[in-house]
C-alpha cells in the first residue's frame, strides 16, 4: 500500500511509501527495519535511510532524484555501493555513510573517482574502510595509489592489491605456453615481459627445449577491452 502525495506541480502525483513518512521534500525511511527500499518520491530533497540493517542497495534506487541534497545511509550493514547509483544526484551536498562495514576493494574504485570528481561540492562522512585488513581504518578518499592499481571494469568481489608493485611480473615460459597479462602500462610492461622471456629462453634453449624453433605468445587486454597478441620466435641454430 502506498499513500499518494500530491504536489503543486501540475497533476504530477508523487508516491510516498506507507512505511515511510514524507513532509515537504523530507522523506523519513529510517529505523524501519527495511531490507528492501520501496519506490521513493523523485522530488525528495532530504532522504533518511539510516539504521535499517540493509546489506544491499539496488543500482536504480536513486534514479531520477535530481533534487536530492542530503542522503543518510548510516547504521546499516553495507559493504559496497553499486556503480551508477549516484548518477542522477547532481544536487547532492551531504552523504552520510558511517556505521557500515565498508569493504574498500576495487569494487569501490568508481566511488573513489566520484569523490575526487565532486571535490568540495559534496561532503561525505563516515566512509571508513573495514576491509581488506591492509586498509582497515583508512578513508576511501585517501586510497588513490591503491585504487590506481585496479583494472577497469573490475568485478565486485575483487579487492585492492596488498602490494604496491604495478609492473608486470617476470614470466618464465614453458613450451607451448600462452600468457595473459593485464599490466598497468600495457605497452611498456608487455614489451619488457616479452623481452625477459626471450632472454631467458636464450640462456636455457640448449637444455630445456628440443624443438629448433620456439614460439612465445603473449596476449594482453587493452583499455578498450580489445585483445592484442605479441609473438616472437627463437631459433636454436641447430
Amino acid at each position: 500500500w502506498y499513500i499518494t502525495w500530491i504536489t503543486g506541480e501540475g497533476d504530477e502525483g508523487i508516491v510516498c511509501p506507507s512505511v515511510c513518512r514524507c513532509d515537504e521534500g523530507f522523506v523519513y525511511c529510517n529505523d524501519r527495519g527495511l531490507s528492501i527500499i520501496p519506490p521513493l518520491p523523485l522530488t525528495a530533497a532530504i532522504l533518511y535511510l539510516q539504521n535499517n540493517g540493509m546489506t544491499h542497495i539496488p543500482r536504480a534506487t536513486l534514479d531520477g532524484m535530481k533534487r536530492l541534497q542530503r542522503l543518510d545511509l548510516s547504521g546499516n550493514n553495507l559493504t559496497s555501493l553499486p556503480r551508477g547509483i549516484l548518477r542522477d544526484t547532481e544536487s547532492l551536498e551531504l552523504l552520510l555513510l558511517r556505521g557500515n562495514p565498508w569493504n574498500c576493494g576495487c569494487n569501490l574504485r568508481w566511488l573513489h573517482s566520484w569523490l575526487h570528481g565532486r571535490g568540495s561540492a559534496v561532503t561525505v562522512r563516515g566512509l571508513v574502510c573495514q576491509g581488506p585488513e591492509s586498509v582497515r581504518g583508512q578513508s576511501l578518499r585517501d586510497l588513490t595509489s591503491l585504487m590506481e592499481q585496479c583494472e577497469d571494469d573490475v568485478g565486485e568481489s575483487q579487492v585492492v592489491p596488498h602490494g604496491t608493485t604495478t609492473t608486470a611480473p617476470l614470466l618464465i615460459p614453458t613450451q607451448g605456453s600462452l600468457f595473459t597479462l593485464r599490466p598497468k602500462w600495457p605497452a611498456e610492461a608487455l614489451f619488457l615481459s616479452f623481452l625477459s622471456c626471450l632472454l631467458w629462453c636464450c640462456e636455457q634453449r640448449t637444455t630445456l627445449f628440443s624443438p629448433k624453433e620456439l614460439t612465445a605468445v603473449i596476449t594482453a587486454l587493452t583499455e578498450t577491452g580489445d585483445t592484442n597478441h605479441s609473438m616472437g620466435r627463437l631459433m636454436s641454430g641447430k
